[in-house]
């Protein structure tokens, strides 16, 4: 695939004088010593950002050579996300094409294979200095183990995370803190926080992308937000939150930028940018400032009107973060890979049989939400939350994801909002059904907010089902009721002989629901108290058939629910009073702080607009907001007293474009929440070509 030649050339644009002596100082200046940058550069694929077809040359530009940008080997191939090495000798790269990890000399000789997969990250172990790299394998398409390799042994490999999906579908973004005991990315893509390592568990510190940890032993992360601008640092364990623009280096002026990653060195970071296709990225390096809340200063690396992506710089005065791991960060490290070791052994033990019902005592003794976790399938707290199972002998298990379709999306909450669209559950159907045929029981537990009271269909709420006449179960609603269908031999493959009506349900106001089912016996609990009791249902799950757990529609469509859903959990077991008291009383708990945004609803005219892209444009995103300037015309509820603000608007949903049909010089009357009050909207892609920049910025929640 590769000719191992070296070839050193200055790649600027035809026509454009860029002395390689310029750019070298205006780096030494930035870092303050000997540096060296690597990236991926497009040849005629500009848009590329992920880096995917044969068509890119692999760049470096070195502070000390005078030679500028240079190729460092010269063949066109597939270079995605290229890393140097922690001395700066050597470089590797992933090739999507092959999907294999190579390693190559900064000189462009020793070009060899070393494993297969996609390269994310280098580490040197404070130990004994060897150097790894991380490699997630398989396609990235579903649950694909983390390897580490030796470099220079590849055959010396070691597991590192299988808890569940990392990064993006193409690329992987685990970075690892200098210790080896943590790494920052995404749980996968668009979850990203900190992991515990080796395959422990992670926490969530936010929605976004391009996560990056810093190679110290800090365990500060940044991720990257929606509006392609700006990252949110925070420091170890998800405090200290601030956010910090990456897009003010002169060139970009305050356009979306690309790429970002910590480098080997904790006070600077790579970019490319301004955009990408049209725009042709460049390369930037920057300096955070002390206590990183801002990128105090920026030198432009590449001059060359091309695509540059994937930048990663080595710093010769970088710190070794340690140079030696100390006694004690030693006995750490042993006592990770001990518990790594008791955690795979436990995992190997057969399964043992479920709790039904755990005592007063085992119930009281459960200080968060969801409590016990005895036979819990499936949870999903918020998507501000981790929402991993942690099984009862304090290990991770399954993290569960449920994705947007249609109109559904977040409130500001993080609480799924299900109108006019579904949230579909990924790679839990099987465990499910698996689970509840051998029990033959069933718990749903969510908190339930109807937006109305003349849904019917049943509207769909928690289904585990295919279309309107095939299910397992299904949780609905059908005007001021809550409504149980659930598949037995008795009552036939959709449930509904008969239907069982559980409750009655108030619009707009959270209601905490429990529906629990052993053999014979179906009891529904509503905000701690127990509302039903019947033997109507009967028989068991033996006639259960494969379908897919949803929530808000009906998997074929047609059975819409208006409302907003969160703590979920299911379990394939029974759950009594007195627990479902207590889970009542956690969940609850945290409802019970929280405020209504303020609301302004004013009349504006529409002044200024900024284009919608094309959906294949912000992947891997499907979803975008488009920032439009209106003029004030009249405040009806609320307080303003500017004359002009901005509004986000939702233009894609699910990659579909959405029919905003808003004309300029157009009256529209508006109902509005500050963007800041809307914290699930920072991940969101969004995009903004509006000049004037010290206005508000609100968010239209009237559509």
């Amino acid at each position: 695939m590769f000719r191992h030649v070296f070839l050193l050339m200055v790649i600027g644009t035809a026509g454009t004088q860029i002395w390689a002596g310029d750019v070298a100082s205006d780096i030494r200046a930035l870092t303050g010593a000997p540096t060296r940058l690597v990236w991926c550069q497009a040849v005629d694929n500009p848009d590329d950002l992920f880096a995917s077809v044969d068509d890119f040359r692999l760049c470096g530009f070195d502070t000390e050579d005078n030679a500028g940008e240079r190729r460092i080997v010269p063949e066109i191939a597939n270079y995605s996300k290229p890393l140097l090495t922690t001395d700066g000798s050597r470089v590797i790269l992933s090739n999507r094409v092959d999907k294999y990890v190579y390693v190559v000399n900064w000189n462009g000789a020793g070009l060899r294979k070393l494993v297969e997969g996609f390269a994310a990250d280098v580490w040197a172990d404070p130990k004994t200095g060897i150097e790894w790299i991380y490699v997630r394998t398989g396609d990235g398409a579903s649950r694909n183990p983390v390897f580490r390799y030796q470099i220079d042994n590849p055959k010396a490999g070691e597991l590192v995370w299988n808890k569940g999906p990392t990064g993006h579908q193409k690329v992987p973004w685990f970075q690892v803190s200098a210790d080896g005991t943590r790494a920052g990315g995404a749980f996968p893509w668009s979850n990203c926080g900190v992991a515990i390592l080796p395959n422990r568990s992670w926490k969530k510190y936010g929605a976004g992308c391009w996560a990056s940890l810093a190679p110290d032993n800090s365990y500060r992360c940044f991720v990257f937000n929606g509006d392609h601008k700006t990252i949110t640092v925070f420091d170890r364990n998800a405090v200290n939150r601030r956010v910090v623009n990456v897009s003010g280096a002169t060139n970009v002026g305050g356009r979306d930028v690309y790429n970002p990653r910590w480098t080997g060195d904790v006070r600077f970071l790579t970019v490319t940018g301004p955009g990408i296709g049209v725009d042709q990225a460049e390369l930037y390096i920057g300096k955070f400032n002390g206590d990183f809340t801002a990128v105090e200063q920026w030198a432009r690396v590449t001059h060359n009107n091309k695509g540059d992506f994937y930048g990663d710089a080595w710093v010769s005065t970088s710190k070794r973060y340690p140079p030696k791991a100390t006694a004690a960060e030693r006995r750490a490290l042993d006592a990770l890979a001990r518990e790594n070791q008791r955690a795979q052994a436990r995992t190997a033990k057969p399964e043992q049989p479920i709790v039904n019902t755990p005592s007063a005592e085992e119930v009281a003794k459960y200080k968060t939400w969801p409590g016990n976790t005895d036979g819990l399938i499936f949870l999903w707290e918020a998507n501000d939350k981790t929402n991993q199972i942690i099984v009862p002998d304090g290990t991770a298990g399954r993290t569960c994801r449920a994705e947007p379709r249609g109109y559904a999306k977040y409130d500001r909450h993080f609480a799924m909002d299900l109108a006019g669209g579904a949230f579909l559950a990924e790679d839990v159907g099987r465990d499910l059904l698996d689970a509840c045929r051998r029990t033959d029981q069933l718990t749903i537990e969510a908190a339930i907010t109807t937006a109305g009271l003349k849904q019917v269909g049943p509207a769909r709420i928690v289904s585990f089902s295919s279309d309107t006449s095939s299910r397992n179960f299904t949780l609905g609603q059908q005007n001021d009721k809550l409504i149980f269908r659930l598949r037995t031999p008795r009552t036939g493959n959709n449930g509904a002989n008969p239907e069982i009506e559980l409750c009655k349900l108030e619009a707009g106001k959270p209601q905490h629901v429990i529906v629990t089912y052993l053999r014979d016996l179906l009891v529904c609990y509503l905000n701690g108290e127990q509302v039903l009791v019947t033997n109507k249902v009967q028989s068991d799950f033996s006639n259960w058939a494969p379908h897919h757990l949803i929530f808000g529609d009906e998997f074929s469509g047609g059975r819409d629910w208006a409302g907003s859903l969160e703590g979920i959990a299911i379990h394939s077991r029974f759950i009594d009073l007195p627990e479902a008291e207590k889970r009542y009383e956690l969940y609850t708990a945290r409802l019970k702080t929280r405020e209504p945004a303020a609301r302004l609803v004013l009349q504006g005219t529409l002044a200024g607009t900024t284009p919608t892209p094309a959906p294949k444009a912000i992947a891997p995103y499907r979803r975008c907001l488009a920032v439009y300037e209106y003029d004030v015309e009249k405040v009806v509820t609320g307080d303003y007293r500017k004359k002009k603000l901005h509004v986000a608007h939702w233009v894609i949903l699910d990659a579909k474009v959405l029919p905003v049909n808003r004309r300029k010089g157009m009256s529209y009357r508006l109902t509005l929440e500050r963007f800041d009050d809307n914290p699930q909207l920072q991940a969101e892609r969004r995009v903004d070509d509006i000049d004037e920049f010290d206005l508000p910025l609100y968010y239209d929640v009237g559509r």
